[in-house]
């Protein structure tokens, strides 16, 4: 239980940390601050979406696991 109160505002935290780095990077795009190329841009987007996502679908079934499923401290890595 400890871990959960650790990691969640921790993985929050990231993933806002993450989202602001890519808009602050869209937005001195758009104001012409830096140039990147379109396919730059897409990919940027694109992956951190991904990444996003996935930490947080990571982070939310470790957090909430599925009725019936069981994990024994041995099956959690870094945590026993």
């Amino acid at each position: 239980m400890k871990a959960r109160r650790f990691y969640a505002p921790a993985f929050f935290w990231l993933s806002v940390a993450w989202l602001c780095v890519v808009g602050v990077a869209l937005f001195l795009q758009g104001y012409g601050q830096i140039k990147l190329e379109t396919p730059v841009l897409v990919a940027a987007l694109a992956t951190t979406t991904t990444n996003v996502l996935g930490i947080l679908a990571i982070a939310a079934l470790y957090i909430f696991p599925r009725h019936g499923a069981t994990a024994s401290p041995s099956e959690s890595p870094g945590l026993g």
